[in-house]
């Protein structure tokens, strides 16, 4: 993933993908929010235009990764069983 800032143009663009955009491909989320997809409809680029009136630090980027590894909770932990349901309730045997 690449953030671009362009402080002339007052936009950021996020880009998830190297793959171009399709011709036609973009659709208006919001109101100066735009959203890039490839041929296959999958999203490569966020592009957010006026920064300087969205935000009061347009040109500053904070960026967190998570490194720790994906947790799997057990099916019978009550956090899956709340938000899954109980094995009984999904048709598990």
């Amino acid at each position: 993933m690449r953030v671009s800032i362009d402080p002339g143009a007052d936009a950021a663009t996020i880009q998830f993908s190297d793959q171009p955009p399709a011709v036609g491909g973009t659709r208006e989320l919001a109101e100066g929010v735009l959203l890039d997809t490839d041929a296959d409809g999958q999203p490569v680029a966020l592009e957010i235009l006026w920064l300087s009136s969205r935000m009061a630090t347009p040109y500053r980027v904070d960026v967190d990764v998570n490194t720790e590894p994906p947790v799997t909770l057990p099916t019978d932990h009550p956090f899956t069983q709340a938000i899954f349901g109980k094995d009984e309730d999904r048709g598990a045997a």
